[in-house]
């Protein structure tokens, strides 16, 4: 069990890590080419889905 949370901990610290460096990156490819936020936002919530 507490390798379990510990895991879980450790995953979500991963993914708020690479949500703020993967959103930066993101932003400014998607702005580049004209989309939009609503677009980007969805997008990496389905990726993220998509590695649970």
């Amino acid at each position: 069990m507490s390798r379990k949370v510990s895991f879980l901990i450790f995953y979500y610290f991963c993914v708020f890590f690479l949500f703020n460096n993967v959103t930066k990156v993101f932003s400014l490819f998607f702005f580049r080419n004209g989309m939009d936020f609503e677009i980007m936002v969805s997008f990496l919530l389905f990726w993220c889905l998509f590695f649970i």
